[in-house]
């Protein structure tokens, strides 16, 4: 295998302090001035200022839209870029998005010596608007944004990260056998071949951590060096899609990431939606899209199956309409790249799994695989190039260096667990050692 050799990192980060916020949630969101009331579409502008000068410094921060919802959930982490005394202040203004003009809702002030490392409820300001103080005074609950200071340093940092694509869905087979009519419905579960492959995945992943299989791959190689650090992944985050949601129940079902925490879902990774594109449209949120994983497990297994697998799916942003009915355009895309690299970049795990979608990783790591070490060196191209895909239930593991300022850069890459690649057009496949 003549391709590049490892590179190799410290783990630290460098001891900037950089300003980090988490903007949580919001309650109660008040109807703003010409807004139509239960139709809110709020977001967060949050803005740094220097109390002495009176200067807005650092990077404006905005988190996602979040649709039809007076109670938004977002867990969106951003960086300002720049130090911050306790003595400065923070301006947190609330949207809501319109095509043609935003409308202006209300917005919070705080010192930056009021944030904690837990998050915090605070008020909203109460403007002199006749419909704000017609919806405050039928609150029973003030309206307010939950917010936190993260502790996290924002020089250099690195993340290992697996991508697994979702096991065979219904979509999936009814493309392969021509069923159209098969491909009408919305958010399709896996099916019997899918969850097959779920708990194959399951079994080489625990095999290669008992030692009872050892892996092929030479020593010394990336592809062995990965798969050895699967089972310390300390986070997971899935794609809110069912078979998306299903992989994760299955394929990590009795890892240790799963067994100390749930696993959550994640709005921005959900698949990239196409022109039709049905098997992208949602159908619960919340505490419903476990409910609704698992029943569909035990349409195509059994009930026995489904009980016996103890892994807990937390809705994360996702409590909420989190799909979109239109075509997926660059600039939405390009939004919910960011928000992705955003939330693996300060999330507190080192070494994350994240369960998706093969139009997703495929877009997602395009750009940021130029100088990445592999054991082949023809895994980069195909990376770059864009053009394959993960195959089902396979495994790609990135580390990712994250540099103020910059893009997000993969410094080494391999396949793992007898995973692969392919590319339909040209009907040409990859597969890593076994």
């Amino acid at each position: 295998m003549g391709g590049s050799s490892s590179r190799v990192y410290s783990s630290g980060r460098s001891d900037e302090p950089h300003l980090v916020i988490e903007i949580v949630s919001a309650a109660n969101v008040p109807t703003p001035i010409g807004g139509v009331h239960g139709g809110e579409d709020p977001h967060v502008v949050a803005k740094l200022y220097d109390k002495f000068r009176g200067r807005r410094k650092g990077a404006r921060l905005r988190t996602p839209v979040i649709l039809k919802n007076k109670n938004p959930v977002w867990f969106c982490r951003r960086s300002f870029g720049v130090p911050a005394a306790d003595a400065d202040l923070l301006m947190f203004h609330l949207w809501d998005k319109n095509i043609l003009r935003d409308g202006y809702i209300d917005h919070v002030k705080i010192q930056v010596a009021h944030l904690q490392s837990e998050a915090k409820d605070f008020p909203l300001t109460v403007r002199a608007s006749t419909r704000l103080r017609t919806s405050l005074s039928n609150c029973r609950t003030p309206p307010s944004l939950r917010i936190r200071r993260l502790p996290i340093f924002t020089g250099e940092i690195h993340k290992t990260v697996y991508f697994i694509r979702h096991g065979t869905s219904l979509w999936n087979q009814a493309q392969a056998d021509k069923a159209y009519s098969e491909l009408l419905g919305k958010d399709h579960p896996l099916n019997a071949r899918g969850v097959e492959q779920c708990e194959a995945l399951r079994k080489r992943w625990t095999s290669r951590a008992s030692g009872a299989v050892v892996s092929k791959a030479p020593l010394g190689s990336l592809q062995r060096h990965f798969e050895s650090q699967f089972t310390s992944c300390q986070a997971v985050f899935t794609s809110p899609l069912t078979r998306a949601v299903q992989t994760a129940l299955i394929a990590l079902n009795g890892h240790p990431a799963t067994q100390n925490a749930p696993v959550v879902c994640m709005r921005s990774a959900r698949e990239i939606k196409g022109v039709g594109g049905r098997d992208c449209l949602g159908k619960v949120s919340g505490d419903n899209i476990e409910k609704r994983a698992r029943h569909e497990l035990a349409a195509v297994s059994s009930d026995e199956f489904v009980n016996g697998l103890n892994v807990r799916i937390h809705p994360g942003d996702s409590n909420s309409e989190w799909w979109t009915y239109i075509k997926d355009t660059k600039r939405s895309t390009r939004g919910r790249f960011h928000d992705f690299w955003q939330c693996i970049r300060f999330c507190e795990a080192d070494k994350i799994i994240i369960t998706g979608h093969s139009n997703f990783f495929k877009k997602l790591l395009k750009n940021h695989a130029q100088n990445a070490a592999c054991d082949n060196a023809k895994l980069r191209e195909i990376l770059v190039a864009g053009k394959h895909k993960l195959n089902n239930a396979s495994v790609l593991a990135c580390d990712v260096r994250f540099l103020p300022g910059r893009q997000p850069q993969i410094v080494n890459t391999s396949l793992c667990f007898q995973s692969g690649l392919y590319a339909k057009r040209q009907e040409q496949h990859m597969h890593c050692s076994t």
